[in-house]
């Protein structure tokens, strides 16, 4: 039985990354290149000792730890208390849907 390169585990999105299951935050982008374009995502990449030391914290794989940080960076740059379903799929149309029902259910 052969697994996908995404595979639910204990409701965590986990992608087949390289040594040690590590992944990289582009690997959650349905276009990589958004990524690598986002400001953003190069600081957080910049971040990567400070990230791992958070690991602790938020538990899972590196690109997964960047990308819930990202996504609640940008939520709080929002300015609203509150977002819709279909607001925050607007907002995260770059991310893969499986990928960001996984980080919203974290927060929940």
């Amino acid at each position: 039985m052969s697994m996908s390169p995404a595979a639910q585990l204990n409701d965590e999105l986990v992608i087949i990354g390289g040594p040690e299951g590590e992944t990289s935050l582009a690997d959650y982008f349905r276009d990589a290149d958004h990524a690598s374009d986002s400001p953003l995502a190069w600081q957080i990449e910049q971040k990567s000792a400070q990230i791992d030391a958070l690991r602790g914290l938020f538990y899972g794989p590196a690109g997964l730890v960047r990308l819930r940080l990202w996504v609640f960076i940008t939520l709080m740059g929002q300015g609203e208390a509150s977002l819709t379903r279909e607001a925050l799929d607007q907002l995260f149309h770059a991310i893969r849907p499986e990928a960001l029902d996984t980080v919203l259910k974290r927060f929940r």
